[in-house]
């Protein structure tokens, strides 16, 4: 069927927009620890959360902080620990860095687009995802026809010839002395800290910075010439700088629970209470922006009112994600960033329907696990559970944005179909289980779970719907979900909103492993912990 043809070509055109290569980038694995410890709000925090959601449909989380709490009463708070972050960073070569979540508010560099048609509607849309100010979070805004269609176009498959890298000529003897200089250099700066990025980008920092040392810079600049992908890094990272950005307006769909119906279909998640602003299919762009760091983006939708399914995963939107590059998101008119704000519950919350859970338990970091039992109808899914953490485990690009969509039979996609959902068809992009063997096992990317990994995906993107005035939409805690689906995932987060008091949100701050002197200098600079909070600290270390 055509429709098919454009599921697959989406998956890899996407890169129209953003220059991607087309040739499998070289991976390598480095671990990086750093803590991200939950601090006391500070007094700015309400300031600059009511600057920035001036004009939001949505409630400025509090008024009061930890700080004015405790000094009410309020029973001493816990002491907050520190959050390792042990997940390896992978490192590709000729590719921008992964986008990961940060201390302060972010958004992109620039905008994509893409097209593709929605699974359920079967009508054909256009999407692009643009920069956004800090405290506007994320939204859709839709656009009228040809605003954006123009922005993408459907790449014709190529054959690469690999012939032309293969080497005919005998080395540069000088040129590989100096790559193996350079590179020790590259090693050298990132044991000390000084630079953190690839080693193409440490060339290219060199070679811009000609005043500082020309020989090196002449000398980086020949070594960047000796890779195929030189010229395309330049233009890929330097570009013309951050792409400007469109203040929000009026007339907007927050990405926010508020804005979800009372009522969810278990098969999709969709937003706007309103027939004529309503948007479909939302979870797998959503999640991917929120466990990739992009707390506010304008999200444009042109054409159908439903978000292109691609190949069924996230895959396509965390790949435009990683080379439109994040920035620190700004406030109008000032260039200083908003710290992040997270949600920290201090007790177990619990929503249940049937034998279907969703339940968080405290914890000092942010971690999920997902349960799924299709044993009686599916034999080959079967009884699945994956956990996933986002500070010990590989970046979600790896770990779950590849998980396709499922449906545990064949009869499940006919019923579907009867119910006038799955217009847009299901080749290339729906796993269909068959018994014990899948329909189409070479779509299958994760042989033992990726059902498992997919319902996750989903979760993300439906908590994503926790985030307020671009703050983190994921909790701090553990939250294990059995047999979740769009609507209980709707209906725990509102469970959350309901059992958190503005005492339970906590800014994420970065920090190096072993920089305590600047831990203790960071909580110098928020005005100190309050002698309540002081006294708290001093009666858990002497219990300890």
């Amino acid at each position: 069927m055509a429709h098919s043809l454009v599921h697959r070509q989406c998956t890899f055109s996407a890169a129209s927009t953003s220059g991607r290569p087309s040739v499998a980038n070289q991976v390598t694995l480095r671990l990086d620890r750093h803590v991200l410890r939950p601090v006391p709000s500070p007094k700015w925090y309400n300031e600059a959360n009511e600057a920035a959601s001036t004009s939001s449909r949505l409630s400025v989380v509090a008024a009061a902080t930890p700080i004015d709490e405790a000094k009410k009463g309020r029973g001493r708070p816990k002491k907050l620990k520190d959050t390792m972050d042990t997940s390896p960073n992978v490192v590709e070569e000729g590719a921008p860095p992964l986008p990961k979540p940060g201390e302060f508010q972010q958004t992109l560099v620039k905008s994509f687009t893409l097209g593709g048609i929605g699974l359920h509607s079967g009508e054909y849309a256009y999407i692009r995802v643009r920069p956004a100010y800090a405290g506007e979070g994320r939204y859709f805004v839709r656009v009228p026809e040809g605003t954006n269609s123009d922005m993408f176009e459907l790449e014709e498959p190529e054959n690469i010839d690999l012939s032309r890298f293969e080497v005919e000529e005998e080395p540069d003897e000088e040129l590989e002395a100096l790559k193996l200089q350079l590179f020790q250099d590259y090693l050298s700066v990132q044991e000390l800290e000084e630079f953190t990025g690839t080693f193409p980008q440490y060339l290219l920092a060199l070679e811009l910075n000609a005043k500082g040392d020309a020989v090196k810079s002449s000398n980086a600049k020949r070594v960047l010439k000796s890779y195929a992908k030189a010229v395309d890094l330049s233009k890929e990272w330097l570009g013309d700088g951050p792409e400007p950005i469109v203040p929000r307006g009026e007339d907007f769909l927050p990405a926010s629970v508020e804005a979800a119906p009372d009522e969810m279909q278990a098969i999709t998640t969709r937003l706007g209470n309103d027939e004529d602003e309503e948007i479909g299919g939302v979870e797998l762009l959503l999640s991917a922006l929120e466990a990739c760091g992009v707390d506010n983006a304008r999200i444009e939708i042109e054409g159908g009112a439903e978000i292109p399914i691609i190949d069924g995963s996230a895959l396509g939107w965390v790949m435009e994600i990683q080379y439109a590059g994040l920035r620190p998101a700004p406030l109008p008119g000032s260039p200083e960033p908003v710290r992040r704000m997270a949600m920290r519950p201090t007790r177990p919350i619990t929503v249940q329907d049937e034998d279907s859970f969703i339940t968080l338990y405290p914890e000092e970091t942010i971690r999920i696990t997902v349960g799924i039992d299709h044993s009686e109808d599916a034999e080959v899914i079967g009884k699945q559970w994956k956990s996933w953490c986002m500070f010990e485990d590989l970046h979600y690009r790896f770990e779950l944005a590849d998980a396709r969509t499922f449906v545990s039979c064949p009869e499940e996609l006919v019923s579907l179909r009867e119910l006038g959902f799955v217009k847009g068809g299901s080749e290339g992009c729906i796993l269909v289980a068959f018994g014990d063997r899948w329909w189409d096992p070479q779509m299958l990317r994760h042989v033992d779970d990726e059902p498992a990994r997919h319902t996750m995906v989903d979760l993300i993107g439906d908590l994503s719907l926790n985030a307020q005035n671009g703050h983190c939409g994921l909790p701090i805690g553990h939250i294990v979900a059995y047999k979740p689906n769009h609507d209980l995932n709707v209906h725990f987060v509102r469970a959350l909103r309901e059992a958190v008091s503005d005492e339970d949100y906590v800014p994420m701050v970065e920090l190096g492993a072993a920089d305590q002197e600047a831990a203790e200098q960071l909580l110098e600079e928020l005005g100190g912990l309050p002698e309540e909070y002081q006294d708290a600290y001093a009666e858990e270390e002497e219990e300890e």
